[in-house]
C-alpha cells in the first residue's frame, strides 16, 4: 500500500499535452493524449498532472519526477512531492520536508517539520515549532524565532510573531 503524500494541483487540462489516468483493469496509473491513447504506461502507484514539464509519479513507497517522455528525472527517492513552481518544488524524505530544483538538487535540505511557499521570492520553513525564512536560493534569510510570518510588502519587509507581539522584520534580497 502506498502511503506517501502527493500533493497534486488542479490545472487547466486543456492546455496538458499529457494526463494522469488510472487502468480500470490494473489499478495503476500512467499518462494519456488528449485521444485518450497512452502514451506513459500504466505503472505508477500514483501520478500527478505535469508541472513546469515534470510529473510526479510513485512506484510502490518512494516517488520522484518524471519528464513527458516518461524518463525519471528526479529519482523515485522521496515520500513525499508537490507540483514544480517557478523552477522549484517541496518535498519531503521521513517526514521532514526540503525544496529541490527541477535537475533534482537540493535547495533547502529535507530536515524541517514544514515549508510553504512565501510570496514569489521564498519559504516559510518551520523548525523546533519556530519560523524561519528562506530565499529561493536557499539562503536563510530570517531566523528560527517566530510563531507566525507575514509578507508586509515587496520591499523585503516582513511582520514576525514573537512573544505575542508583532514585529518589523527587514531583510536584504
Amino acid at each position: 500500500m502506498y502511503t506517501s503524500v502527493l500533493c497534486l494541483m488542479t490545472t487547466n487540462l486543456s492546455a496538458q499535452d499529457l494526463i494522469p489516468k488510472k487502468s480500470e483493469t490494473t489499478g495503476k496509473w500512467g499518462f494519456v493524449d488528449k485521444q485518450e491513447k497512452v502514451v506513459i504506461p500504466y505503472k505508477y502507484a500514483i501520478a500527478s498532472e505535469f508541472s513546469e514539464g515534470l510529473a510526479a509519479v510513485a512506484e510502490n513507497t518512494k516517488g520522484g519526477y518524471i519528464d513527458k517522455t516518461g524518463k525519471i528525472v528526479i529519482p523515485l527517492q522521496y515520500d513525499g512531492m508537490f507540483p514544480f513552481n517557478n523552477g522549484l518544488a517541496i518535498v519531503a524524505i521521513d517526514k521532514k520536508f526540503g525544496v529541490i530544483d527541477k535537475v533534482g538538487k537540493e535547495i533547502i535540505s529535507c530536515q524541517y517539520q514544514q515549508i510553504k511557499p512565501m510570496g514569489e521570492e521564498g519559504f516559510s520553513v518551520a523548525k523546533d515549532n519556530k519560523l524561519g525564512y528562506f530565499d529561493k536560493s536557499g539562503n536563510q534569510k530570517i531566523p528560527f524565532e517566530y510563531d507566525s510570518l507575514a509578507i508586509t510588502k515587496d520591499d523585503g519587509s516582513f511582520l514576525g510573531m514573537k512573544d505575542g507581539s508583532w514585529v518589523e522584520i527587514k531583510i536584504d534580497k
